[in-house]
């Protein structure tokens, strides 16, 4: 089986003496089996394909996967295992008499203790302990606990300890014996600020040992704004105003007395590593009260552009394990206009989709469309007391909107309607041949109208719409399923199941007999967990539905359609689209805005610009070619405009200014990767060469240097690339990577106003490239604009070369 066993040595003693015990083999890696150390929780890839995390979950696993009991693994061994976990801090924090105590406890028991090993508590206590004593500081505190000491060098010499602990020294040895920095240039797919982040960790670790492993390091970026000739660094940390306060609780600690010495401890312990300081860092210094700044190689930052340039693209962090993920969003109702409600989870969940996709997850886009429900006999009745018919290719969704209001106002107002609607609804879900075939139409005719503004904002669904309707059949079984297990409770002649989220209950079954939301989506979540093995299920809707999924989530772990081991489960809410007022986004009569007329309309105030742009010469776009580059653009700015804020947020459609070619928006964007484009294609007029060539010939000379700070902070850019990636897809929020290529673009404009590729090249106004930085420019824009190639689509967004 295959095990990441972190860095903590006490760990992985209990890691393989427990195999030893078990007759397990145990494959030790990193996170995805990567060079670069990270710090992580402990996991463990079972033979069933899960992924086991925490230390002593994986002890208790490998004794259960053992064909025979080697190890007691009752109340007494949890006992310990609980004592082990609150005794393993203070053993390597060296924090004095706040150990004392859960030692003299353990020498007492020790004392009585007839076998040395009966438990797997007995083997993580005294590999822990064993851990311990390979500090000098630690084996010396340890040494008055006598009863304890005789019972680990009895320990000691049991063939189990001996192998297993011989396995995880090598194997620590060979993961984290050194932190080779030429692993960033090696392999580029684990994310910077990750590596730099462990390597800072460790050299804690190494300076204050008092203080343990598990030190909380935290690396902010530099301040990118800068002033006058101040050299900006890439990163800073604030992390010696920390431990200096931890260590005035540790005696020995005393001559440290302010955050800038611990700074200045960190700052030598980090010089002693060769391949930090030869290839990653090219300064440190304390600033402030105790800040560490650190300052980047140039030729670091040539290595990653090589890299991108090499490759076409920059490399994305490399996956820990594929999930099949179903990614349910949108979701319009049948027969109604999608508006301005189902424009976030519409945009949201498919730059989700693609972001997960992206990262290498198998991904199935869910549209759980609202086809099913009291209000299709409503509508069936409607169309046959009016005698309207549905022509599947020619009736639109604005003429059965103005059918559904109609209905809706008659079912309100008319009790013989009602009840003749409620007798429809009995006859659909019966399967009644007249019934479901209008009701087919319905569907048709949404459809065909959902997909006109699916195809506006390229958002794809591969295996169509799977709505309501499907999981009907279902239901039944899986209400009878939960009752068998004791979950559901009568209520009023309901069926119920209650959550500690909310004290409304899930109505499973409701009085009259018929099923709703609640049981639709219990259905849904065991058919896509059982059926379709789904292990992550991410829902996109508002955060008001945020108690709804909670609760179905809490009953399917009930269930056992869902477990913190075997599927993720996330919902990801957002907040409300505002008019300029703060209210609700409405049309000037009060009425909720068509999407697909809100679309149009930042197309045309697009495309107006554009025809003037045409017409005045300010754009190198042809007449023929206004209308898919308005397409564009104006949909771009939709887009940008909802997911650049943090989607739990509220914001306000603005046209005005959600179209601004400045700023932070989907049109500055656009505008910035089409400037780069321009900018290759003036390079090749200029030189007769293509770009292509000028980088092949230069990228083994290139030269990034600090003193040209537009150029450093560029390029700087390029490194940060595997966290932010990384940062968006883990947290499912798009704004993070939105804020990225913001800061991207605002470099490329302070590069392009700072510096000039192309000049006089010899006083008659004949452009050629800068003679002394040209060709390392050209390097650099190219990379970033390659950069930007791969980053954008992830947001939906299709790019323009010329605009």
């Amino acid at each position: 089986m295959k095990i990441i066993v972190g860095p903590k040595r006490s760990d992985a003693f209990k890691f393989f003496v427990t195999a030893q015990f078990a007759n397990v083999q145990l494959k030790a890696s990193r996170t995805a089996e990567m060079p670069t150390p990270v710090f992580q929780t402990p996991s463990l890839l079972s033979k069933e394909n899960t992924l086991i995390s925490g230390s002593n979950a994986i002890c208790k696993y490998l004794i259960d996967s053992a064909k025979a009991a080697p190890l007691k693994t009752d109340k007494e061994s949890e006992n310990w295992l609980e004592w082990e976990e609150a005794l393993a801090p203070y053993t390597s924090c060296l924090m004095g008499n706040r150990g004392d105590y859960h030692l003299q406890q353990l020498d007492s028991y020790l004392k009585s203790k007839k076998e040395a090993v009966e438990s797997l508590g007995d083997v993580c206590v005294a590999c822990t302990l064993l851990s311990a004593r390979k500090n000098n500081k630690t084996k010396k505190y340890l040494q008055q606990f006598t009863a304890t000491n005789e019972w680990l060098d009895k320990i000691a010499q049991i063939s189990e300890f001996q192998k297993g602990i011989q396995q995880a020294e090598t194997a620590q040895e060979k993961l984290y014996s050194s932190f080779n920095l030429d692993n960033i240039l090696k392999y580029p797919e684990t994310p910077f600020q990750k590596t730099l982040t462990s390597i800072i960790k460790n050299a804690v670790f190494e300076a204050f040992p008092m203080l343990g492993e598990d030190v909380l390091v935290q690396i902010e970026e530099g301040s990118k704004s800068i002033k006058g000739s101040h050299v900006v660094p890439e990163y800073q940390l604030s992390i010696a105003m920390k431990i200096a306060g931890l260590l005035k609780a540790i005696p020995e600690a005393a001559p440290i007395k302010s955050p800038r010495a611990v700074a200045e401890i960190l700052t030598q312990q980090l010089k002693k590593n060769e391949y930090f300081m030869s290839v990653v860092c090219e300064k440190m210094e304390i600033t402030g009260p105790g800040f560490l700044c650190i300052y980047l190689k140039g030729s670091l930052l040539v290595d990653i552009m090589v890299q991108v340039i090499n490759s076409g693209k920059p490399q994305q962090p490399k996956l820990d394990r594929v999930s099949k993920v179903g990614v349910d969003f949108s979701s319009p109702n049948v027969a109604k206009e999608m508006h301005v409600g189902h424009l976030r989870s519409t945009i949201i969940g498919d730059t989700v989709c693609r972001i997960l996709s992206y990262r290498g997850h198998e991904v199935k886009r869910i549209n759980h469309i609202g086809d099913w429900g009291t209000q299709f006999g409503m509508l069936l009745t409607y169309l046959y007391d009016s005698n309207t018919s549905i022509d599947e290719e020619n009736t639109t969704i604005g003429e059965l909107n103005v059918i559904y209001k109609a209905a809706k106002k008659k079912f309100d107002e008319d009790e013989d309607f009602k009840t003749r609607s409620r007798q429809e609804v009995v006859r659909l879900q019966s399967g009644d041949e007249r019934a479901r075939k209008m009701w087919g139409k319905l569907i048709a005719v949404s459809e065909r109208a959902f997909n006109i503004v699916y195809d506006k904002l390229g958002v794809k669904f591969p295996d169509g719409m799977c709505g309501e309707s499907f999981y009907q059949s279902r239901i039944p079984g899986v209400v009878k399923e939960l009752t068998d297990l004791g979950l559901v409770e009568p209520h009023g002649g309901a069926k119920i199941i209650k959550t500690s989220i909310s004290k409304v209950p899930l109505f499973l079954q409701k009085s009259d007999g018929g099923f709703g939301y609640d049981s639709t989506d219990m259905a849904a979540i065991r058919y896509r967990t059982k059926e379709l093995k789904m292990d992550w299920l991410i829902y996109v809707t508002d955060l008001g539905q945020g108690n709804h999924f909670q609760s179905c989530f809490e009953a399917s772990r009930k269930a056992g359609y869902i477990s913190d081991e075997s599927c993720r489960v996330d919902h990801v809410g957002f907040g409300l689209v505002l008019g300029a007022d703060g209210k609700r986004f409405r049309s000037r009569s009060g009425e909720t805005v068509a999407l697909s007329n809100l679309l149009d309309e930042a197309k045309d105030r697009i495309k107006k610009e554009l025809e003037e742009r045409v017409a005045s010469g300010n754009t190198p776009l042809k007449l023929d070619e206004i209308d898919h580059a308005a397409s564009v653009v104006g949909f771009a700015a939709v887009k940008y405009a909802d997911l650049k804020s943090s989607k739990e947020k509220d914001y306000i459609f603005d046209y005005d200014l959600m179209l601004q070619p400045t700023g932070n928006t989907g049109v500055y964007i656009l505008y910035t990767y089409a400037r780069l484009c321009s900018i290759e294609s003036k390079v090749e007029a200029a030189t007769n060469r293509t770009v292509e060539a000028i980088v092949e010939n230069r990228k083994s000379k290139i030269v990034i240097n600090r003193c040209r700070p537009r150029e450093f902070e560029l390029a700087s850019q390029l490194i940060r690339y595997g966290d932010n990636i990384e940062r968006t897809a883990s947290t499912l929020s798009p704004h993070f990577l939105c804020a990225y290529i913001y800061e991207i673009c605002v470099a490329v404009s302070k590069f392009y106003t700072e510096h000039k590729l192309l000049v006089d090249a010899d006083g008659k106004g004949v452009k050629g490239l800068d003679v002394e930085h040209g060709e390392d420019w050209v390097c650099l824009l190219h990379a970033v604009r390659l950069t930007l190639k791969e980053l954008v689509p992830l947001l939906g967004m299709e790019l323009l070369e010329r605009i």
